[in-house]
């Protein structure tokens, strides 16, 4: 947390809640230099292949960009995202300010398409 750490509140909440404590994240190896994201700096983000990146995992969470251009990396051109019940996670940043507003948790079922109906949790980034 010593590396700008107002960027990183929401790891400490993740690392501190009961039941969703013990998971990391997975980030694809490529598109996020662009958004000035540092998966090397937080302990918790494993830099994956797409494979790896699709694969149904309860202990290793796919981790995508939201922001107010989008999600990154977009979701339909992640070949085979969507192949069984799986919990993702999305962190809200602007690309404009830097801002990260925090992480949300979002469960998809095993015939959906999208994601954006069932937010399970929130991590604010906040002190």
């Amino acid at each position: 947390m010593e590396e700008e750490p107002w960027l990183k509140y929401w790891v400490k909440r993740l690392l501190e809640d009961k039941y969703y404590g013990n998971i990391r994240l997975k980030i694809l190896n490529e598109g996020f230099d662009r958004l000035n994201i540092k998966p090397n700096s937080i302990d918790i983000i494993d830099i994956v292949e797409v494979d790896e990146f699709i694969k149904i995992d309860l202990i290793r969470l796919p981790l995508f960009i939201g922001t107010q251009f989008g999600i990154y990396p977009r979701i339909e051109s992640v070949p085979n995202f969507f192949n069984g019940s799986k919990v993702i996670a999305i962190l809200g940043k602007s690309v404009l300010s830097g801002v990260i507003a925090g992480l949300s948790l979002y469960q998809i079922d095993k015939n959906d398409t999208d994601f954006t109906h069932n937010k399970i949790k929130y991590f604010e980034n906040k002190p």
